[in-house]
């Protein structure tokens, strides 16, 4: 089935038209016939493309309708240049098919580009906001029960393989404390003197320094603890695991009256004396 109408731009208007069985160069001079009779005193040219009922010979040999009558104007048909016929059609595929292929390959690329452009752009905003967030969250030791706790004091250490018992005699506690104003540590009173931290001090013992023995299966911040100590001004006190305390002999240390404390340990029991 052969379906052509010739459409007149300026009105809208269809002014010829036609269905046919078969699609040969016959119907498409019937068609061109019905054309120019509906145009009579126009000019006609008619432009096709390579199709074979186009470019037939008996359309070449004159069969166009040329409009000679007194008044009429002619039709003039032209159609693209045959293709050279010593070169087979297929001959051009593999060039059609190399340049789809590239065509195919940078509209990828870029699409593909852009996602990943997309991607890092994402990925590093997570990353510094995290960075940021991170640096902002001090890491804080917790103890056996996992409550947060301070821990942090000078030892001398020695193993302790099994049962036994450590003595010790503290003959006198002695310390500085700071003279830097309450919201300043005694080192940054005065950054520029490398001597400032002793300079803004003064001797004087804390309340709640200690001084004494202390059993621990590991030095990491937050291990299981028990320990017996001496205070600057508050007796003895036999503390374990940062939440347990137990007062001990009052008073404080001095020369005259020294303070003997032992820890034993027996299994999984470790007792304080003072």
């Amino acid at each position: 089935m052969f379906g052509a109408a010739a459409l007149e731009v300026a009105t809208g208007r269809i002014t010829a038209g036609a269905c046919y069985e078969r699609h040969r160069h016959q119907e498409f001079l019937a068609f061109l016939k019905q054309v120019a009779k509906a145009h009579p005193r126009v000019p006609l040219h008619v432009v096709c493309d390579n199709y074979s009922s186009h470019k037939t010979d008996h359309r070449q040999r004159g069969r166009v309708p040329r409009r000679h009558r007194a008044g009429g104007a002619a039709m003039t048909v032209t159609s693209a240049p045959p293709r050279p016929s010593g070169k087979p059609e297929r001959a051009d595929f593999l060039p059609a098919l190399r340049a789809e292929c590239v065509k195919f390959r940078t509209v990828r690329g870029w699409l593909i580009g852009l996602v990943l452009a997309a991607l890092l752009c994402a990925t590093f905003t997570f990353l510094v906001a995290n960075g940021n967030n991170s640096n902002f969250t001090p890491s804080v030791p917790t103890g056996p029960g996992g409550e947060a706790v301070a821990d942090t004091y000078y030892i001398l250490d020695q193993p302790l393989t099994g049962d036994g018992t450590v003595t010790t005699r503290i003959t006198s506690l002695t310390g500085l404390i700071s003279t830097a104003p309450s919201n300043e540590a005694a080192s940054e009173a005065n950054p520029g003197n490398p001597t400032s931290g002793i300079a803004n001090t003064r001797a004087r013992l804390a309340d709640w320094a200690k001084a004494g023995i202390l059993l621990t299966p590991s030095t990491a911040q937050g291990s299981a603890y028990a320990a017996v100590m001496a205070t600057g001004s508050h007796g003895d006190h036999f503390q374990d695991d940062y939440t347990h305390d137990a007062a001990g002999m009052p008073g404080t240390v001095t020369a005259a009256a020294p303070r003997w404390l032992r820890l034993t340990r027996s299994g999984e029991t470790v007792t304080g004396y003072d």
